[in-house]
């Protein structure tokens, strides 16, 4: 249905009446903005019906529910089947030579405290996707994180392995999404352009150094930023580059000053933002994933940051499963990186929790 209804908002007014009178009630049975219909067609419908809206009932394959429907939103009839619909606008697409692809993003937000409706969730959504693929002119984008593809055991994402996708960000792209965000801002126009380079690439350490200090803590501010923001397989986030931006500018002295030197924001500022998002990551682990929790509060609680496995098993709680698999988890997650090294003919595999979740240890 939601997918529907996202496709619904591209039928054009030149499409057949009935289809129009359909997608547009199905868009408001969802809460979504529809085309306010004109004030004789208010009043008409106002007064040939209750103020309360009007019971729909819609139909995807099997199952039928209902919702209530605003005044002046009803379909052509009183059951509306979804899949038709879905069917029709594919049709209308394809005569039109037009293509539209519905992508959903950040599923892992959507009940993240509760694993098991998550998990149901992230099931419908790989079971529509196996059904929408089947038309020509629609498609549906799921971008799933994959510590949370891998997490729960569901038949369908068998057959989806050919269709997935692992986004690979360098540190030039993360550090360019960073940039971006905040020279898309108008004041900052005029620079971006004279910092731009012949790709249209925003040149790095210049603009850095706009809204940095050009070292911190000892280190060039492009190093510092990746480094303390990578995980311990190797990526870093582009949500982390957005985060870290709002939490320098809630820190900084004077948040809502208009700032006219640069850099735009202190060391002090920075740091402290470092230091809260990495708590935020840290925190995350424990209370979102709930992977290993007694594991990982005891990691923090003996600030240990590097250790082989035999050191530690007494740290995990054997009723949050065996300890091979809680390990596996957190390496998904990020939270461990393996390290192997050799000592002549000694091989010996060792654990390190990268700095995106120690480095509050080290401010608590």
């Amino acid at each position: 249905m939601v997918i529907a209804a996202v496709v619904a908002s591209t039928v054009p007014s030149e499409a057949p009446k009935a289809l129009r009178r359909n997608a547009e009630g199905l868009r408001a049975a969802l809460g979504l903005p529809t085309e306010p219909p004109s004030r004789i067609r208010r009043v008409m419908r106002a007064t040939a019906r209750p103020l309360r809206g009007t019971t729909l009932k819609f139909g995807v394959g099997p199952v039928n529910f209902e919702a209530t429907v605003p005044v002046g939103t009803r379909p052509g009839g009183s059951f509306l089947d979804v899949e038709s619909l879905l069917q029709d606008m594919n049709n209308l697409l394809n005569q039109s030579g037009r293509r539209v692809v519905v992508p959903l993003d950040r599923i892992d937000e959507t009940f993240k405290y509760d694993r098991g409706r998550q998990e149901v969730l992230v099931q419908a959504l790989l079971q529509a996707e196996g059904r929408v693929s089947l038309l020509d002119s629609i498609e549906l984008v799921v971008f799933l994180r994959s510590d949370l593809f891998e997490l729960y055991d569901i038949q369908e994402k068998n057959k989806l392995v050919s269709r997935s996708l692992a986004l690979d960000w360098s540190e030039e792209d993360w550090l360019q999404v960073l940039i971006r965000r905040v020279f898309a801002n108008e004041p900052f126009d005029r620079l971006a352009r004279r910092l731009s380079v012949a790709d249209e690439r925003i040149e790095v350490r210049a603009a850095l150094e706009v809204l940095f200090p050009a070292e911190l803590e000892g280190q060039p501010v492009d190093r510092w930023l990746v480094d303390s923001l990578r995980d311990g397989n190797g990526d870093t986030s582009p949500r982390l580059a957005v985060l870290l931006l709002h939490l320098t500018r809630e820190l900084s002295a004077q948040p809502d000053a208009v700032v006219a030197t640069v850099p735009l924001f202190s060391a002090d500022a920075a740091q402290r933002a470092m230091t809260k998002l990495s708590d935020l990551s840290f925190s995350e682990v424990v209370s979102d994933f709930k992977v290993a929790p007694t594991f990982v509060l005891n990691c923090r609680a003996g600030k240990l940051t590097r250790f082989t496995l035999s050191e530690v098993e007494q740290l995990f709680d054997g009723a949050e499963g065996k300890i091979g698999d809680q390990v596996r988890l957190l390496e998904r997650l990020g939270f461990l990186e393996r390290v192997v090294e050799q000592h002549g003919t000694e091989i010996r595999s060792t654990f390190r929790i990268p700095r995106l979740y120690t480095r509050c240890w080290d401010y608590a």
